[in-house]
């Protein structure tokens, strides 16, 4: 997707949402994952790393290992 689709999709999401409709979204998208939602799951080959907040899952040391990279110089 492209980033207009991709943000019309997240409108859309937060439409649902808001008739208290529970989505689920698997994506590796975390800006389009971090707009919209309440509660994220990240896994790790498959094994679950964390849940929470957007904003404490953000700043969580597991989730920035698995999605950046170590840098070990």
């Amino acid at each position: 997707m492209h980033a207009v689709e991709k943000r019309e999709m997240g409108e859309i999401i937060k439409k649902v949402k808001q008739l208290g409709v529970t989505v689920l979204i698997v994506d590796h998208d975390m800006t389009t994952i971090m707009s919209v939602c309440d509660s994220i799951t990240v896994l790790k080959l498959g094994s679950v790393i964390i849940t929470g907040a957007p904003s404490t899952v953000k700043e969580d040391s597991r989730v920035i290992e698995a999605y950046l990279g170590v840098d070990d110089a």
